[in-house]
C-alpha cells in the first residue's frame, strides 16, 4: 500500500477519461511532462514518458515500474506480479491477478522462480545512502524501529 498512489493526467480539451491498470512510477511524471511540452529528453531520467498511454489506450509498457522504499528495499511491478527484495535478502512475490491485496507470498514456491528471475533483473544495482548519511553503520529509520521492537520497546511513532 505504501507504494500505491493514484496518478491522474488530464489533457487540455479532454472530455472523457480512461483508466489504465498498467503499473507506472512517479519517476514517469517528469519525462511525460517534458514529452508533452515538446522539450528534449533528459537521458539521465530513470522514468518513462507516459505519452504513449495518453495517445493509445491499448499501449503496453515494455518495462516494469521500480520502487524503492528506505535504503536498498526495492519492488518491481509488472502487469501481473510484484516482486520485492529487501536489503537483508528476503523476498516477496505476489500475483495480482489472483491476490491483489498481497496476502500470499509466492517467493518460496519453486514454480515462481522464473518469474522472480525475470523481475529481479530490474532491481537497482547502485544504491545511495539516505540524504545526510555518510555511512550505514547506524542504519536508517527501519533499522532503528527494528532495534526498538527487538528490545520490546514501543517505537517512537507508536507512542
Amino acid at each position: 500500500e505504501s507504494t500505491h498512489v493514484p496518478l491522474v493526467i488530464k489533457m487540455p480539451k479532454q472530455t472523457q477519461g480512461v483508466e489504465y491498470t498498467e503499473a507506472v512510477s512517479l519517476l514517469d511524471v517528469y519525462p511525460t511532462i517534458t514529452s508533452l511540452c515538446g522539450l528534449p529528453e533528459v537521458p539521465s531520467n530513470e522514468g518513462l514518458s507516459l505519452t504513449p498511454f495518453i495517445n493509445n489506450p491499448d499501449f503496453k509498457r515494455n518495462k516494469p515500474a521500480v520502487m524503492t522504499w528506505g535504503y536498498k528495499n526495492h519492488a518491481v511491478r509488472d502487469e501481473r506480479y510484484r516482486y520485492i527484495q529487501y536489503r537483508d535478502g528476503s523476498e516477496e512475490l505476489y500475483d495480482h491477478n489472483v491476490d491483489p491485496n498481497e496476502h500470499t507470498n509466492l517467493a518460496n514456491q519453486s514454480e515462481y522462480k522464473g518469474v522472480i528471475e525475470k523481475l529481479k533483473v530490474w532491481i537497482p544495482t547502485k544504491n545511495r545512502l539516505p540524504y545526510g548519511m555518510e555511512d550505514f553503520k547506524q542504519g536508517d529509520f527501519l533499522e532503528k524501529h527494528l532495534r526498538e521492537w527487538e528490545q520490546n520497546d514501543v517505537p517512537d511513532f507508536l507512542s
